[in-house]
C-alpha cells in the first residue's frame, strides 16, 4: 500500500536551513561529508495495514559495498510516531536504503528490508536524490513471523455459581510458558479480572465466563474462553407501595415505593379493581379523572433489580374519589334579533374560570340545538361564540347553553335567557342607475349598481318608458326598439327578495334619452352579379354584405329584409325585382346593375352591384 507523504514547504525550507547548519559545523559522526549534504530525502514507514510504524531506522548507503559488515551508512534516521523520517543527503549520488526495526516489541521486531521490499542491498533499487529533495512513497514492512503455542488449553471454572460464592479458574498448562492475564464477563460484558471471582447477586440471570490471554515474545497472542456458568436469580422482599395525595378529582396522586438501589419500577393504576392505565414506568403519578368518580383507586408496582426475581406489590385502596364542582356563570346574548344579523354570546363568570378545550357552546332554537361549538384552540377565531340568524330562525327564540368540563370535575351547564322572536331581515338595496353607452336602436343599456346586494337575494327587473312598463323588458339589460324612437323618460324598478327577509323594491332616477335609428355597416367591395353575359342566360345578385355597426347589438331574433331592383344603365327594368335576372336582346351593349335594399325596423341602407353584358348579342336573339 503506497501513500505519498510530503513535508509542507515551510518544513522543507526549515530543513534546508538545517542542512546549511550542518555544512557550517562540519562533518558529524555517521553522516555524509558536510560539503555534499545539499538535499533531503523523506518518506513514511507503515505496516501491512497502513498503520504508521515508530522506531524504524532508515539507513542510506552510497558505496558499492552497501550493507557489508563494518561499512557505515552515509546517514541514518528514525521514524517518529507518525512513521515519518527525513535524511540529509547529497544530490550527486545514488543510495540504497535499509529499513530495520529498533523497537522492542512483544510480538518481535519487523523484518529488516531494503528499498522496494528487497531482501538485500544487491537487489535494492538505487534512489537518486535531486535538489532540493524528494519524497518517497510509503514503505510497508512485513510483520514478524510469529510462533504458535504448542499447548493452549481452554480454562476451566471451579466452584458454585450461587451468589456470595467464589469461582476460580484453572488456566491449564501452556507451552511454552507465557504470561497469562484473566478477564471475567457476564453475558459478554466485562466485570473483573484475576484468577477468582466472587459471585454478586446482581449477576443473577446471567452467564459467567473467563477469558485467559497468553503473551510471549515471538509468539502470537492467544485467548481462550471457558464454558459459561449460569447464575440463578435471587429472592427478595421489596416494600409495599403507598399512595399519597387527596383522593379528589383533579388532584395529583403519587406512589411511594421506598428506596431500592438499582430498582426499576412499573406502575399500573386500578379503579375498584379494574385497570385504568397501562403498565408503564411513566405512571408514578396519576390525576383522578371525571370517570373515576366514586371509585377506590389502587396501584400495582412491579419491582425489578438485576439478578433478582421481579416482585409485584399492591397498595391499599384510596377513599372513593370525590369530583370537584363548577360554580356556573350566567350566559348572555347580544346582537339584533333579525334574520341575517349575528348574535354573540358571553359565557359569564365561572369558577374556576373556563379554559380552552374544556367547554362547549350550543345555540338553541325553541329548545332544539341548531349549532354546537367546542371552544378549543382550533375554534378560537372570529366565529367563536357567534351565531348568524337564518330564515329558519324567523319567529323563533334563540338561547345559548354553555357546558363546562374539566379533569376531575362534574360536568356543569348554564343556559341564557331567550331572545325575542326573530324578526324578518332587511335586504341591503344599493342605489343604481341606468347606463346608456349609445342611444341608437340595436345597442344595449344597463341597470348598474356600484355596490353589492345582500348575499343570496333574488332580483326581478322591470323597465319603464314614460312611466309605462315595457313589455318583456325584465332583465338588467335593455335593447331599444323602433318603439323607442324619439325622446322618452326611462326608469328601472328592481324587486329583491330572500327567504326570511322583507321584500324590497327600489327604482332608479329617471333618465331622458333621445333614441335614434340603428346603423348598418357594409363590407366592401360589393361583388358583381354572377352568370354568363349572353342573352338567354341568368344573372344572380350577390348576397347582402350588410352587418350591424360596431356600436350596435342587434336582437338575435331579428333579420334584415332584402329587396332587389335591376337596372339597364340608369333605367330601372320594369318587373325585375328578384334576386335573379334573365338577359334579353335589349340588354346588348348595356350595363346591367342590381340594387339591394337591406332594412330592419331600426334602419335602412342601399347598395348597388353591377355586371356589364357584351356589346353585341348572337343574331338568334
Amino acid at each position: 500500500m503506497n501513500i505519498t507523504f510530503a513535508l509542507p514547504r515551510a518544513r522543507q525550507s526549515l530543513y534546508a536551513m538545517l542542512v546549511a547548519a550542518v555544512l557550517a559545523v562540519g562533518p558529524l559522526a555517521g553522516a555524509i561529508p558536510a560539503q555534499a549534504a545539499d538535499a533531503f530525502l523523506q518518506g513514511r514507514v507503515v505496516d501491512g495495514s497502513g498503520k504508521p510504524l515508530q522506531g524504524i531506522q532508515v539507513s542510506a548507503f552510497s558505496g558499492a559495498d552497501a550493507g557489508a559488515t563494518g561499512v557505515p551508512a552515509d546517514t541514518t534516521g528514525t521514524t517518529n510516531t507518525l512513521g515519518q523520517y527525513s535524511l540529509a543527503l547529497s544530490s550527486d549520488r545514488s543510495y540504497r536504503l535499509r529499513y530495520s526495526d529498533t523497537q522492542t516489541r512483544l510480538d518481535g521486531p519487523y523484518i529488516t528490508e531494503w528499498h522496494r521490499n528487497a531482501a538485500g542491498p544487491e537487489t535494492a533499487g538505487p534512489v537518486t536524490v535531486a535538489s532540493p529533495g524528494i519524497t518517497l512513497p510509503d514503505t510497508s514492512l512485513a510483520a514478524p513471523v510469529l510462533e504458535q503455542f504448542t499447548d493452549a488449553p481452554v480454562p476451566v471454572l471451579s466452584g458454585t455459581s450461587a451468589p456470595g460464592t467464589v469461582l476460580t479458574v484453572d488456566p491449564g498448562t501452556w507451552s511454552p510458558e507465557p504470561v497469562l492475564t484473566y478477564a471475567w464477563y457476564r453475558n459478554g460484558a466485562y466485570i473483573g479480572s484475576g484468577t477468582s471471582l466472587t459471585v454478586s447477586p446482581s449477576y443473577g440471570g446471567g452467564n459467567l465466563t473467563v477469558r485467559v490471554t497468553a503473551k510471549k515474545s515471538g509468539y502470537a497472542t492467544t485467548t481462550r474462553e471457558s464454558a459459561p456458568v449460569s447464575v440463578p436469580l435471587s429472592e427478595w422482599a421489596p416494600p409495599t407501595p403507598t399512595i399519597t395525595g387527596v383522593p379528589q378529582g383533579g388532584s395529583l396522586l403519587q406512589v411511594e415505593t421506598g428506596y431500592v438501589p438499582g430498582g426499576i419500577y412499573e406502575f399500573q393504576w386500578f379503579g375498584d379493581g379494574s385497570p385504568i392505565t397501562p403498565r408503564s414506568s411513566n405512571y408514578r403519578h396519576y390525576t383522578p379523572q371525571t370517570a373515576d368518580a366514586g371509585k377506590r383507586l389502587s396501584v400495582q408496582v412491579t419491582y425489578t433489580i438485576p439478578g433478582f426475581h421481579p416482585v409485584t406489590r399492591n397498595s391499599a385502596p384510596t377513599h372513593p374519589i370525590v369530583l370537584r364542582t363548577f360554580e356556573p356563570g350566567s350566559p348572555t346574548i347580544s346582537g339584533t334579533a333579525k334574520v341575517g344579523e349575528t348574535l354573540t354570546m358571553d359565557p359569564g363568570i365561572w369558577k374556576p374560570a373556563l379554559v380552552q378545550n374544556h367547554y362547549k357552546v350550543e345555540w338553541v332554537r325553541d329548545g332544539a340545538v341548531v349549532d354546537m361549538q367546542w371552544m378549543d384552540s382550533w375554534y378560537f377565531h372570529t366565529a367563536a361564540g357567534k351565531y348568524t340568524l337564518t330564515a329558519a330562525d324567523l319567529g323563533k327564540t334563540i338561547s345559548v347553553k354553555v357546558t363546562a368540563r374539566g379533569t376531575g370535575y362534574e360536568t356543569a351547564s348554564a343556559t341564557s335567557a331567550p331572545t325575542t322572536p326573530i324578526a324578518v331581515g332587511t335586504i341591503k338595496a344599493p342605489s343604481f342607475s341606468i347606463e346608456v353607452a349609445s342611444s341608437r336602436i340595436g345597442t344595449s343599456w344597463y341597470a348598474r349598481t356600484p355596490s353589492t346586494w345582500t348575499s343570496g337575494t333574488t332580483r326581478k327587473y322591470q323597465w319603464y318608458r314614460d312611466g309605462k312598463a315595457v313589455t318583456g323588458a325584465t332583465k338588467w339589460t335593455y335593447n331599444p326598439t323602433i318603439n323607442d324612437l324619439g325622446t322618452h323618460t326611462y326608469t328601472v324598478r328592481v324587486t329583491a327578495s330572500k327567504p326570511g327577509y322583507a321584500t324590497v323594491t327600489t327604482t332608479t332616477a329617471p333618465s331622458s334619452v333621445t333614441v335614434t335609428k340603428g346603423v348598418f355597416s357594409i363590407v366592401d367591395p360589393m361583388p358583381a352579379p354572377a352568370g354568363t353575359k349572353k342573352a338567354g342566360y341568368t344573372l344572380t345578385a350577390p348576397y347582402s354584405n350588410v352587418s350591424w355597426s360596431s356600436l350596435s347589438v342587434p336582437d338575435p331574433d331579428m333579420s334584415p329584409t332584402i329587396r332587389y331592383q335591376w337596372y339597364r344603365g340608369s333605367t330601372a327594368i320594369n318587373g325585375a325585382t328578384g334576386r335573379t335576372y334573365k338577359l334579353a336582346g335589349l340588354d346588348s351593349g348595356k350595363t346591367i346593375k342590381v340594387r339591394l335594399a337591406s332594412s330592419l325596423p331600426v334602419g335602412t341602407t342601399l347598395r348597388m352591384a353591377t355586371r356589364k353584358p357584351p356589346r353585341s348579342l348572337p343574331r338568334a336573339l
